[in-house]
């Protein structure tokens, strides 16, 4: 059996000076019970561990969060929305600055994190199947949100806050197999499978009862928000109207209306991810490969937007883009019944473009499945024999080709984009809390190479 244990202090300049001191402990065990039951060399189960751990984390701040700072502005133009031209200070040599659109909190705690960690490890036939089981429960407080929304009639856009707790507890499952094993030949399969429910369990912002946060606003007023009892990150945004039958209501030249209130559209968080990885080895040579799948969550698209905007959608050839009436859409009689849409739309008064327009601020058009499967790596390698490396200066010499990246599948309803890229991880204000937001990147690439391993 194993015990151990750590103990870690840190000052951090970064937090005022009263939260500047955290210490944080972790302590583990484990037993080899194999070891311990002195199972037979003729049993099935070869070996057989236990392991548990507690474990804390601190986390301090980035500079310049306990005080509201001065910025360098910028004079016109918000290129994240659409106006791409922008002229900043320092202007014809001279510089400027103005109080920034950020609260500081000079009463900044650090983050923490107390996590419970259990496991088992398995291995049967001479390590022929190995099965390794995590189960963890992890909670954190005090998170540092750098971006929390705030009313701009406080003369802000943001505020600084450590944001309440949040939970994520799941487990992960490794599954080894060598399904041949001969004197020159094996072939190995490795499986893993995680799963991690994430849920935002209380919210400690400025207005106590708030059961709900805005971390950060996207595009076209499609916001990234924290919701008690919800998982981390629900995209919200505005919707089109519908009747109780949910057919869109139109207006009186046939488009699309937007509802008064924006709706959720579920969260950036997978429900699961998982992937296998498989090798051949065969003397000297070896190839694998390994496949990645990441399962639910939505992402908001501007690709996708775009592709409405300038017409390359299919969808804008509906009706071979023949005038026509927009299906399943009704007409507010304004007495609380509706009558069906008679208003056609069509090139000749241009209201077509209008149409397609409008439909591309909806969330239920630019929000897509974040599903994906890839082919994220395939590798080949030589090991040159030791009858070869010993005639050179050196001990050991491997040359490979790799190939990382190199195919992807995604929903029907997202053939737009790669899920996984993320255009705010910095800068437009939402630096570090915003995710699942995409704008116009490009496709994602393939790399290709060749390695020289050599050990001397």
């Amino acid at each position: 059996m194993y015990f151990g244990g750590t103990y870690r202090q840190d000052w951090s300049s970064t937090l005022p000076a009263a939260n500047r001191s955290f210490g944080y402990p972790s302590v583990y065990a484990s037993a080899v019970l194999s070891d311990i039951l002195n199972l037979p060399t003729t049993s099935p189960l070869s070996f057989i561990k236990l392991r548990a751990s507690y474990a804390e984390v601190g986390n301090d701040a980035p500079v310049y969060l306990t005080n509201s700072i001065f910025t360098s502005p910028t004079i016109a133009g918000v290129p994240i929305q659409g106006n791409f031209a922008q002229t900043g200070f320092p202007f014809n040599g001279v510089g400027g600055f103005t109080q920034g659109d950020r609260i500081g909190n000079p009463n900044l705690k650090p983050e923490r994190t107390k996590e419970y960690e259990f496991g088992i490890d398995l291995r049967f036939f001479k390590d022929r199947i190995g099965i390794d089981a995590t189960y963890f429960d992890r909670k954190s407080v005090d998170q540092i949100l750098r971006n929390a929304q705030t009313a701009p009639t406080s003369g802000f856009r943001f505020q600084v806050i450590n944001a309440g707790e949040m939970q994520n507890k799941g487990a992960e499952i490794v599954l080894d197999l060598v399904p041949v094993r001969t004197k020159d030949f094996e072939w190995n399969v490795t499986a893993n499978f995680t799963k991690i429910d994430n849920t935002v369990v209380s919210l400690l912002t400025r207005a106590a009862d708030a059961e709900q946060l805005g971390i950060g606003i996207g595009l076209a007023n499609y916001t990234f928000n924290a919701i008690e009892g919800q998982p981390y990150g629900v995209l919200q945004a505005p919707t089109a109207l519908r009747d109780p039958n949910g057919n869109l209501v139109v207006d009186g030249n046939g488009l699309p209306q937007q509802a008064p209130n924006p709706a959720f559209f579920g969260t950036v968080q997978p429900d699961w991810y998982g992937g296998i990885r498989t090798s051949l080895s065969w003397k000297g040579f070896r190839a694998s490969a390994l496949i990645e799948h990441s399962q639910g969550g939505v992402v908001y698209s501007r690709t996708v937007g775009q592709t409405y905007f300038n017409g390359s959608a299919v969808e804008t050839a509906f009706n071979n883009r023949e005038r026509f009436i927009i299906p399943f859409s009704v007409v507010d009689n304004g007495d609380g019944t509706f009558s069906p849409n008679t208003t056609p739309i069509d090139y000749a008064s241009n209201n077509i473009r209008g149409y397609w327009n409008a439909i591309n601020g909806f969330g239920e058009v630019l929000i897509v499945d974040a599903t994906f499967t890839k082919l994220r790596e395939l590798t080949l390698s030589y090991t040159f024999p030791k009858s070869v490396v010993d005639k050179l200066p050196i001990e050991n010499l491997t040359i490979g080709l790799f190939g990382r990246n190199l195919w992807i599948h995604t929903p029907d309803g997202n053939t737009y984009i790669d899920p996984e890229v993320n255009s705010f991880t910095a800068g437009n204000g939402n630096s570090g809390n915003l995710q699942g937001f995409e704008f116009g990147t490009l496709p994602s690439t393939s790399t290709y190479g060749i390695n020289f391993k050599l050990t001397l």
